[in-house]
């Protein structure tokens, strides 16, 4: 697990999301809700999706709490 910084420079092209472990840990058996975050920069900002839904809506609003978290994770 990373901190966000860290988990954004460790994206690969099969890997392009961040999520955190404690999101898919909450999550249990609705795993394909779990948000995930394709950092960007264009005008979209953070771009924010699902597992399962592949409509993702642009400008995510971290919380002070997912900014300091060292539980990020990189998905694909």
């Amino acid at each position: 697990m990373m901190d966000i910084r860290t988990a954004i420079m460790a994206r690969t092209a099969e890997k392009p999301f961040i999520t955190r472990q404690s999101w898919v840990e909450e999550m249990g058996p609705y795993l394909h809700k779990v948000a995930k975050i394709m950092p960007t920069n264009s005008v979209d900002c953070c771009v924010i999706t699902s597992f399962s839904e592949r409509n993702p809506c642009r400008g995510w609003q971290p919380r002070a709490e997912d900014l300091v978290a060292e539980d990020w994770i990189t998905t694909d």
